[in-house]
C-alpha cells in the first residue's frame, strides 16, 4: 500500500469510527409567531435528551419540553415533543418534532393543541413550527411559528 492510498483510507475509518452519545441539553429560544390574525413574540426555554447516531438513517432522536411566555399575551406555553432528524450533510442534522401544547392564560380557560416541528441544527437550532390549537373553553387556530433555540450540552454519554 502506498502512503497515498493510506492518507486516503483514514480519515473514513474516523467517521465510521465515532461513537453515539446522548446529550442533555437546555437553552433559551426565541421566536415570533402568528395567532389570533395577529404576530406575537415568545420568549422561553427548552430541556432536551437528545440521542446522536452515526451512519443512520435516524440520527437524531430525543425528547424536549419547554416552556415560553408571550408578548401580547399574559399567558404562558408549555410544550413536549418527540423528534428524529437524519444527516444528508454530515454535521448538519435536520429533522421533525411532535407533541402536544397547553396554553395556560391569566384571564381565561387553557387552550391545547398539537405542533409539528421543522428543525435543523448547526450550532444554533432555527425551526418552523405549525401548532393546531383546538381550545377549551378558548377560540380554536391554527398557528405558524418561525424561531431559533440555543441549546447547551449540560452533559454527555
Amino acid at each position: 500500500m502506498t502512503g497515498r492510498a493510506h492518507a486516503q483510507e483514514a480519515p473514513e475509518l474516523i467517521l465510521r469510527d465515532r461513537p453515539a452519545r446522548t446529550y442533555l441539553l437546555l437553552g433559551p429560544l426565541v421566536s415570533a409567531l402568528h395567532r389570533d390574525q395577529a404576530w406575537d413574540s415568545q420568549v422561553g426555554g427548552q430541556v432536551q435528551v437528545h440521542r446522536q447516531r452515526k451512519e443512520r438513517l435516524l440520527a437524531s432522536l430525543g425528547l424536549s419540553a419547554g416552556v415560553a411566555s408571550f408578548a401580547r399575551y399574559r399567558a404562558f406555553r408549555l410544550n413536549l415533543d418527540a423528534y428524529a432528524g437524519t444527516e444528508i450533510i454530515e454535521n448538519l442534522p435536520f429533522g421533525l418534532a411532535l407533541g402536544p401544547v397547553v396554553d395556560l392564560f391569566h384571564t381565561h380557560e387553557a387552550r391545547t393543541g398539537a405542533q409539528g416541528t421543522l428543525w435543523i441544527y448547526a450550532g444554533l437550532a432555527p425551526y418552523l413550527r405549525v401548532t393546531a390549537m383546538y381550545g377549551l373553553g378558548a377560540p380554536a387556530g391554527m398557528e405558524f411559528e418561525l424561531g431559533l433555540r440555543i441549546p447547551f450540552s449540560l452533559r454527555h454519554w
